[in-house]
């Protein structure tokens, strides 16, 4: 049923490819008003922080099933 790519009922249940990146995003927006101020640059600083080489990562590594696995499941929400 789930391969190398991660492609399980859990993930077809919950969209995001990066379900621990927009859980420290939302956590991010709870203290204070600087914080939604703040927001975007964090999501900025996540993408290309972390998302951007993981992705890459997992290109090299897995090839064409990770680009399938890309293209059917969101990356956000």
């Amino acid at each position: 049923m789930g391969g190398a790519s991660g492609d399980t009922v859990a993930f077809r249940l919950w969209p995001p490819v990066a379900p621990l990146y927009v859980g420290l995003l939302l956590l991010y927006l709870a203290p204070s008003l600087w914080a939604l101020v703040l927001f975007p640059a964090a999501v900025l600083l996540v993408w290309w922080g972390a998302i951007r080489p993981e992705e890459r990562f997992l290109h090299e590594r897995f090839g064409e099933p990770y680009d399938a696995y890309r293209r059917r499941v969101r990356r956000w929400l």
